[in-house]
């Protein structure tokens, strides 16, 4: 039992060709006086992912346990199942086409978490590099740490922040308990937040320590506006199913106006605006989604009649 890792590093890459060595040297630069593994989940990637982590996981046979799968299982299924192999008290967590930039951030959360027991979780801010316009930024939360230098304490209410990124978060494997991964369509970033906030306080470092690379296979990328709308709707009512928290319908009505106007700017109209409108207007009762969405429409008949 000694030689158990105190932390399960969670990573999921598919056609991360260009990043995924990156992404493994910044996991094995970790300085920490406990063990961690670094458990992957290859998903048959048809460029040479697959290769690039079979390499590293035979040089270090101690820390990596690397899963390519043999043929394509889809996001969900990979998250889903990586998560269940992790081992840890805590479960850190990257994608294989972002990085960690601190060598001692894995250190730095677990220590905040050993100390703090009544804290679920840790995260940190990062800088995204996005690679279709040629820019790195960071991640526009200054606003958030005005008040708080060294960090902010998270509760239920911060969902709506967007602070908690998947490559940032380290918490406690016990939390994999209280969620319904079996139940999930689709399982996101997105749903584990909600479920790791609805568990107990985070703590976010205001500190960078890891670059988020923002690129045309990403699902915020280079896709189409309507398709990243119809992801976060997609998410968003998957959730919505399961918690009716008042975060969650907010984060529901949010995404079905986004996806709703993605629509009618891309011209796509369709029955299937009606059915989330009634949707939205019967099932949660907020009548004020019936002026918001007239508004929207008369202000898009407005703008292109002036074009």
């Amino acid at each position: 039992m000694e030689n158990r890792p105190l932390v399960s590093i969670w990573m999921i890459t598919y056609n991360h060709e260009p990043f995924i060595a990156q992404a493994l040297e910044s996991v094995l630069m970790q300085k920490t006086s406990f063990p961690f593994e670094l458990i992957i989940g290859e998903d048959c990637s048809s460029d040479s992912t697959a290769n690039i982590v079979r390499e590293y996981a035979q040089k270090f046979p101690d820390i990596i346990k690397a899963r390519c799968n043999s043929q394509n299982i889809g996001v969900t299924a990979n998250v889903i199942q990586t998560l269940k192999e992790c081992t840890g008290k805590y479960i850190a967590m990257l994608e294989g086409d972002d990085y960690w930039t601190d060598s001692n951030k894995l250190q730095k959360q677990v220590d905040f978490l050993e100390r703090n027991s009544d804290f679920s979780f840790t995260c940190h801010r990062i800088y995204i590099n996005d690679l279709i316009k040629g820019e790195k930024y960071a991640d526009l939360k200054d606003n958030l740490f005005e008040n708080h230098v060294e960090g902010l304490v998270l509760d239920i209410n911060s969902y709506k922040s967007g602070l908690l990124r998947t490559l940032t978060i380290v918490f406690r494997s016990n939390i994999l308990n209280i969620i319904p991964l079996a139940s999930f369509k689709i399982f996101s970033d997105s749903i584990l937040s909600f479920y790791l906030l609805k568990s107990g306080k985070g703590y976010c470092f205001n500190s960078f320590w890891a670059i988020y690379n923002k690129n045309a296979n990403s699902i915020y990328g280079g896709r189409p506006i309507i398709e990243q709308a119809f992801h976060s709707y997609s998410i968003s009512h998957e959730l919505y199913n399961y918690e009716k928290h008042a975060v969650v319908k907010y984060y529901f009505i949010k995404s079905t106006i986004e996806l709703l106007m993605a629509q009618l700017q891309s011209k796509i109209i369709k029955v299937n605006n009606c059915k989330l409108v009634f949707l939205l207007v019967f099932n949660l009762q907020i009548k004020f989604l019936v002026k918001i969405y007239i508004k929207s429409i008369l202000k898009l008949i407005t703008i292109r009649a002036k074009l």
